[in-house]
């Protein structure tokens, strides 16, 4: 099922297979201390949706008897811990909504993860069409949780579409990192047909480095690899035969997505920094020779259009810019505290999106429980004033819509269910 632009266009629909105050969930995270190791009580009453960071589990109220009460015993509610870090149990509305907050990717370390959701279609795929099952054990199993399933693809796919993929509309996440070469690569927009210069510093923080700057050039073709590319180099010949040593190997293991070089210090400066679009410096600074030696060289570069990238600052001030580089006053060159600036506000801004995106579960939530499809284009109104609208002209099914296989006489007609 695919949902609808908004109420102006044709929706798709689907019969009513299963009462939303009927479902159960049980969230189990892979911990130590969880009381039992032991989930076989799990088979035949609930589809396990996820396996990675936690046992995610669907089930209905009448499964609930299933569940061992060492596992009900420690059971806390979401409000009381995070999910992942303890047992949880919910029913009903909460669960769906839990199901859906899994789905779109709010519970996961980095906002947004698209894995989770991917492994959870794997899952339902595995659990309906395995080779191991009887024709009538798949359709079983499609019966009992496949309007939930179908209801929870659709609506994680609506948040993640209005709230985290809508840069049309500035609803996206911004990746964010720490970790300054990371930070850089994300502010600036690198092409396949740029020219870079990487100063290396030891060799892990070089190649770290490398490999960073080096995703930019993934989609690289041989034409464009003609033209940019990355040019590796280091003040000290020692660090710079490790250099030389390390990328031959990385060409060798196919590790490298872009055209990669390496040239002696002196020759790159003379060559490649005046040239270059983007130079990222891994040397730390010193206040002293080193920082008054790189500046002279940045000044009289002949590229107006070149940025300056400093990936560190000085070791024994946690990286802060030194005096030297600050009064230089030099035009297109960056500083570790302008990509930790940076990281400030894409997580401001993703904790934005993150409040879009509860609001939208909560929107999808409330059109479930009034039997309607949420309707996406009103993902993002006012939950009170989206119920309204819901309830006076939202989306209901036609009389020609396509019959489920399930047995209706055997579904509660009344009380709110999914569509």
């Amino acid at each position: 099922m695919t949902l609808g632009g908004g109420y102006a266009q044709q929706p798709l629909y689907v019969e009513f297979i299963m009462n939303i105050e009927d479902l159960i969930i049980v969230d189990v995270p892979h911990a130590d201390r969880v009381p039992t190791k032991d989930l076989s009580w799990k088979k035949g009453a609930f589809f396990p949706a996820e396996e990675c960071d936690r046992q995610l589990l669907i089930g209905t109220l009448e499964d609930e008897g299933h569940i061992p009460e060492g596992i009900r015993s420690v059971a806390v509610r979401p409000k009381d811990s995070k999910a992942g870090t303890a047992v949880m149990i919910e029913k009903g509305p909460d669960a769906y909504r839990h199901l859906v907050n899994v789905a779109v990717g709010m519970l996961d370390k980095q906002l947004g993860e698209k894995e989770t959701i991917e492994g959870i279609r794997s899952n339902w795929h595995n659990f309906t069409e395995s080779n191991s099952f009887e024709d009538a054990e798949k359709l079983a199993r499609k019966q009992k949780f496949g309007n939930i399933m179908q209801a929870l693809f659709a609506d994680s796919k609506a948040v993640r579409a209005k709230v985290f993929e809508d840069r049309v509309g500035g609803n996206y996440l911004r990746p964010v990192s720490s970790e300054p070469a990371v930070a850089a690569r994300n502010m600036l927009d690198i092409k396949p047909v740029d020219r870079i210069l990487i100063i290396g510093e030891k060799d892990g923080i070089s190649f770290n480095t490398l490999k960073t700057i080096d995703t930019a050039f993934r989609t690289q073709t041989a034409a464009e690899a003609q033209i940019g590319g990355i040019v590796m180099t280091h003040p000290d010949p020692a660090e710079y035969e490790k250099l030389v040593a390390g990328i031959t190997t990385m060409k060798k293991e196919k590790k490298l997505k872009g055209a990669v070089t390496c040239m002696p210090y002196e020759e790159a400066m003379e060559e490649m920094l005046p040239k270059a679009n983007f130079v990222f410096n891994c040397q730390p600074m010193d206040n002293g020779v080193a920082d008054n030696d790189m500046i002279e060289r940045v000044r009289n570069r002949t590229n107006e259009t070149a940025l300056f990238v400093n990936l560190k600052g000085v070791p024994v001030e946690r990286n802060k810019t030194s005096a030297v580089w600050n009064d230089a006053a030099l035009e297109r060159t960056l500083f570790v505290e302008d990509m930790q600036r940076q990281a400030n506000l894409d997580r401001t801004h993703n904790e934005r999106m993150r409040a879009l995106a509860e609001r939208a579960i909560e929107n999808c939530l409330a059109s479930r429980m009034l039997g309607r499809q949420p309707v996406r284009d009103r993902l993002l109104m006012d939950p009170t004033d989206y119920k309204k609208f819901v309830s006076q002209a939202g989306t209901r099914p036609r009389p020609d819509a396509p019959k489920s296989p399930i047995d209706h006489a055997e579904r509660p007609s009344d009380p709110p269910h999914l569509s």
